[in-house]
């Protein structure tokens, strides 16, 4: 048994000295594996222990570690003289690095053993949930603590409990995957989809390095607040261009003056994920809806409950005077149409018919007016003659989004303006 320990020295300090370095994330590492220890059987007063040496494989899938071991062990009888007893096993566990230093595996170990007893030799198995932690020492050297509870299928035998020390070395192995690499390129910057043939369309360039080791990728937007508006996916590396024609996947064509960022998500062959993130914006436009132009803005802000614009910070207000001179020289392009401004609002209580019909006459409709209002004045002070404006308040009559969405609903909080000859 010494003689089979100091192989193993030998063996970990040699390939320790002719370890290289290898490009991460395109590796896979053989790890052999001694360990010695002892177990509780659970209920029983005994004692036992042994050795055991292994090799396992990690990373070959992502994260992942296979192994084979194979021990001698001993457990105290009632005569306090020890049964021995040989066995293997073999586990599985998911790599959670912490850190630099240490890497938790928390796996399952299924065990077949042999004890030999003096009426003859009898096979047992057992199932465990096991966690190991691992600790780099140097070079490629660690350090690993791992504990098991087992439960034998055999209900003659009780559970027990696993505490083993032991020491190991990975031996990394390069796979023949060439690395993929990510760079974006998103155009136009201002994003204006009102189908004057201007920045109509939305298009992202991937630039990948290695194509070909692309397994899939998926194409993300969000809207300010988080919330994926829309997504687009494939097998294989993407089109050199990918494009979006600012329709969400509820068939809602994307607000003005609003930011959105995007994110474009590749797994290569093993397994492995790439993503590089990106924003617009999106510019004022005119569209049309059941026959009507349009402008929708759910971008401008006002106060909880008010349509007073002195109540916001100075950055708020300036950021809504930008807005709204942007909407102005859009109206200056349709001089012979006069602008409906109409404010949109929440329904709090949607689910009672008779409470939404109290909030809505009694407060919604009101501030969603006085909004609109508001948005007038601002408008005349660029320049717009007040006898082209007009506003209404619709509260919560017209909702884009339907009320009990939670995340999307405030976009049910806007103002449009509406070309009318």
């Amino acid at each position: 048994m010494k003689r089979r320990i100091l192989i193993w020295i030998l063996i970990i300090l040699a390939s320790s000295l002719t370890a290289q370095d290898i490009y991460p994330g395109r590796t896979y590492s053989v790890v052999p594996e001694f360990f010695s220890g002892f177990f509780l059987p659970l209920g029983e007063g005994k004692i036992g222990g042994g050795i055991e040496t292994g090799l396992s494989v990690v990373d070959f899938i992502p994260r992942v570690r296979m192994g084979l071991a194979g021990g001698y062990g001993f457990l105290s009888d009632d005569n306090s003289q020890a049964l021995p007893f040989p066995y293997f096993s073999l586990k599985g566990g998911y790599r959670v690095p912490l850190g630099e230093l240490f890497s938790f595996y928390p796996g399952a170990v299924f065990s077949m053993y042999w004890p030999l007893e003096e009426s003859g030799i009898s096979m047992k198995a057992s199932i465990a949930a096991s966690a190991m932690f691992d600790m780099h020492l140097y070079k490629r050297n660690y350090l690993s603590l791992e504990t098991s509870l087992s439960f034998p299928f055999s209900s003659e035998l009780p559970p027990y409990l696993s505490i083993n020390l032991g020491v190991k070395h990975s031996i990394p192995f390069k796979r023949s995957v060439p690395p993929v690499d990510l760079e974006l390129l998103v155009r136009p910057e201002i994003f204006s989809p009102d189908g004057d043939g201007e920045a109509d369309v939305l298009e992202l360039v991937p630039i990948i390095e290695n194509p070909s080791s692309v397994k899939k990728w998926t194409f993300r937007i969000f809207d300010k607040t988080g919330v994926q508006i829309y997504s687009q996916s494939g097998k294989g590396a993407p089109p050199p261009a990918i494009s979006w024609d600012g329709y969400a996947s509820n068939n809602i064509l994307v607000s003005s003056a609003a930011d959105f960022s995007l994110e474009l998500e590749l797994f290569d062959i093993l397994g492995y994920r790439i993503m590089r993130e990106g924003s617009f914006i999106t510019d004022v436009f005119v569209f049309r809806e059941n026959g009507k132009l349009k402008i929708r803005v759910p971008g401008i802000i006002f106060p909880p409950g008010s349509s007073d614009f002195s109540r916001l910070t100075d950055e708020e207000v300036e950021q809504n005077r930008e807005i709204i001179r942007k909407i102005a020289a859009t109206l200056w392009k349709f001089p012979e149409y006069r602008i409906l401004i109409e404010g949109h609002g929440n329904l709090i209580h949607w689910s009672s018919d008779e409470l939404a019909a109290i909030e809505q006459k009694e407060v919604l409709l009101p501030l969603s007016e006085s909004r609109a209002a508001a948005v007038r004045d601002v408008l005349a002070e660029e320049g717009i003659p007040l006898l082209r404006l007009d506003v209404a308040g619709r509260g919560g009559e017209f909702p884009l989004i339907p009320f009990e969405d939670e995340q999307n609903r405030w976009r049910n909080r806007r103002v449009e303006f509406i070309l009318l000859k």
